[in-house]
């Protein structure tokens, strides 16, 4: 895979520590910065299962998902994928890492091996 953007996380940055962390700020400068560089938006994360429980759960999802779902529930992909305006593709060969792509296929094995254009690594330990 080629990287137009690697983002590293580590110590405070990492989606793993919550109280000092902005996963969707992340996600969306990353977006933010591709879209100005290709001159297309990303449509696609690719993550591990982990790393989308750690996602799903981080205090700034769980308050988004409650603004936008006028009622306390439990967030899912659904609501990620809502919230974030791009579809997720789960993938453990993933690891840590969240590549934010533009897909046009969502079969994981031609998503890993295509092009990716950004890669986040998040600093989460599993």
């Amino acid at each position: 895979m080629d990287f137009a953007i690697d983002k590293q996380l580590s110590g405070s940055g990492s989606w793993g520590d919550y109280a000092n962390s902005d996963p969707i700020g992340d996600i969306v400068g990353v977006r933010s910065k591709l879209m100005a560089m290709c001159g297309k938006e990303p449509n696609c994360l690719v993550m591990s299962a982990a790393v989308l429980d750690r996602l799903e759960f981080h205090p700034v999802m769980l308050d988004l998902h409650e603004k936008r779902m006028d009622v306390p529930s439990i967030p899912n992909i659904r609501s990620v994928t809502r919230v974030l305006g791009m579809r997720i593709v789960l993938s453990e060969s993933a690891g840590v890492d969240v590549y934010v792509m533009v897909s046009k296929s969502s079969k994981v094995d031609e998503l890993m091996a295509s092009r990716c254009i950004g890669r986040i690594s998040t600093g989460i330990k599993i």
